[in-house]
């Protein structure tokens, strides 16, 4: 009897938490099931790159898991804008050139559309390539102190009505009211000088009415003439604080820039124009 159990006290082993309780059992098992630990240990997942990066699907760049969604949603806007602008070239002339209108197209290459606007002047006239290798504003000569980018679906809507220019949206209301003053003043002066009859005529026209009215009226007051030295306002320095190379703020809707940053926040006119003030911009010079 002690022999007996002895025998069976030999065959008796010491089992941890770990080990498995049928060992035989334990490969055919694991070979059931395709994702167990120890297959997905050897076989890497697709998407992972070396160093713990993930490829994005649509562009295939590897990036950071942290920041692979907000890449992703990038990317589909991105992919989105070219499968429109595909669309749009699908109906493209013989020569190549996109099926848009010609007065939307760059006034240097006449081949891209137009994106740049020029700053000061607000002229709306090179697309993204040549508006950066260009000093100038091609439609008024004037000097290039910045430039911003403007929306190329809607050109024709800010196209001035005097000058028939491109003006960009945000500079669109000044432009047209100086524009109108300008075209105005333009036909006065082309009408000619008045005759010596007419100018005694209107003399003796308003002798008549002063004497009408019995009274000596003092002369209505003539405004002096702005010299054009006063609209030289060089942009490089703050007109109240005169303050140079600092940032000076583009004024809407009148399109001045006279004034910086600290002064602009408690203006509620221009001080060129004297308008209202609606909104402003910070240009980087």
């Amino acid at each position: 009897m002690g022999n007996a159990l002895a025998g069976v006290c030999r065959q008796i082993r010491c089992l941890d938490a770990n080990s498995p309780r049928h060992e035989r059992r334990r490969s055919p098992r694991a070979a059931s099931f395709s994702s167990h630990p120890s297959r997905l240990r050897k076989t890497p997942l697709s998407p992972l790159k070396p160093g713990g990066k993930i490829a994005c699907e649509i562009c295939g760049i590897c990036f950071d898991p942290v920041g692979l969604e907000k890449h992703r949603s990038m990317c589909r806007a991105s992919r989105g804008v070219e499968t429109e602008q595909a669309r749009s070239c699908l109906g493209c002339t013989g020569e190549g050139l996109p099926n848009d209108e010609p007065e939307e197209l760059c006034v240097v290459c006449f081949a891209e559309k137009r994106m740049y606007a020029f700053l000061p002047c607000g002229h709306v006239a090179c697309c993204s390539s040549c508006g950066k290798l260009v000093d100038r504003c091609p439609v008024c000569r004037e000097e290039r102190f910045g430039y911003c980018v403007v929306n190329t679906t809607a050109l024709l809507q800010f196209k001035c009505p005097h000058c028939r220019a491109i003006v960009a949206p945000e500079l669109y209301d000044g432009h047209r009211e100086v524009c109108a003053i300008q075209s105005r003043a333009a036909q006065v002066g082309h009408s000619g000088p008045a005759t010596d009859a007419d100018t005694r005529s209107k003399n003796a026209a308003t002798s008549g009415r002063r004497a009408e009215g019995g009274g000596n009226h003092p002369p209505a007051a003539v405004p002096a003439k702005r010299s054009a030295s006063s609209h030289g306002i060089t942009p490089n320095f703050c007109i109240e604080c005169r303050r140079e190379n600092a940032p000076l703020v583009i004024i809407g809707p009148c399109g001045h820039r006279v004034l910086c940053d600290d002064c602009f926040a408690g203006r509620i006119t221009c001080p060129v124009c004297l308008r209202e003030i609606e909104h402003g911009w910070k240009s980087y010079i």
